[in-house]
């Protein structure tokens, strides 16, 4: 039985037997601007200018999404970073990937360091506005906690 990611490997070559390479879309290695003042709000120990940060990073109907909060808007993610600063003052947010980038999506690694040690790891996935005034603001953030899981041995189902 053929595992999951060889099935992946074999689509993966029959694109690129069938396609010039050059037609693969480019994935960009940077963040655009709003992320400096996504992570300095997130990072920010005078609570009174979290605010700038972020209204400078994200839209004003934001969505953000993890394992333990789905809000929109930026008061509630306002709140969410008081919240986050109360309970762990000395914690920060650091990048901790390269970036993955296409069609105004951005896909990256991160840690929470405290006090020098790994509290926690994950990655985000950021959607940027484009069709809004907001346009280049942050409009979405997926957030998932720790490392991917391990591929199950299981074979992919084959479409009939």
């Amino acid at each position: 039985t053929a595992l999951p990611h060889r099935h992946y490997i074999d689509l993966m070559s029959t694109f690129t037997d069938r396609q010039s390479v050059s037609k693969i879309p480019t994935m960009s290695p940077y963040l655009p601007s709003p992320f400096d003042h996504y992570f300095a709000m997130w990072n920010e120990r005078d609570l009174d200018l979290v605010r700038t940060h972020l209204d400078r990073a994200v839209t004003a109907g934001f969505i953000f999404c993890d394992p333990l909060n789905d809000h929109t808007g930026r008061d509630a993610l306002e709140h969410n970073v008081r919240e986050f600063r109360a309970k762990y003052p000395n914690a920060d947010l650091a990048l901790a990937s390269g970036i993955d980038s296409h069609h105004n999506r951005h896909r990256y690694g991160w840690q929470i360091i405290m006090r020098g040690r790994l509290m926690m790891q994950g990655f985000d996935v950021a959607t940027i506005a484009t069709t809004t005034a907001e346009n280049g603001l942050i409009e979405r953030v997926d957030g998932f906690f720790g490392p991917l899981p391990p591929l199950a041995d299981v074979p992919l189902a084959t479409a009939q």
